[in-house]
């Protein structure tokens, strides 16, 4: 699939490298309408970007029903999931100064991300393929 152009408008709004966010799609390869899982934790990834269910749990402090945002949309809306997952993405740097854990928070949601550091390493090898 190529990239929407809402893409590039994304990582320009949230200052989001476009490149990670390609690296990341590659290694995800996800697609419109995807419901991967359960894992072993009894989560789905959704869509384009795989984005992790868990960030729809209000016990973790999401709030992504105030802004009208459903699995639903993510699953389905290749520019939701990326708006989403880009903004995910701003979002954990924002709090780790780290682009890899952002990366690995991401997948595997805020608690789990030492789990997914390898799945991060991936996107960072994908990346320097790209460069």
């Amino acid at each position: 699939m190529e990239l929407p152009p809402c893409v590039e408008e994304f990582t320009r709004y949230y200052q989001v490298p476009q490149v990670l966010v390609e690296s990341i799609y590659e290694v995800e390869a996800g697609w419109p309408g995807a419901k991967v899982g359960p894992n072993k934790h009894g989560d789905f990834t959704l869509g384009v970007m795989q984005v992790n269910s868990l960030w729809f749990d209000e016990k973790i402090g999401s709030d992504l029903k105030r802004y009208g945002i459903t699995p639903e949309q993510v699953q389905h809306d290749p520019c939701t999931n990326f708006a989403m997952s880009i903004w995910l993405l701003r979002e954990q740097y924002r709090r780790t100064g780290d682009w890899s854990r952002a990366v690995a928070q991401l997948h595997a949601g805020p608690r789990r991300w030492k789990e997914a550091i390898q799945h991060a390493h991936d996107v960072f090898r994908r990346l320097e393929q790209r460069q």
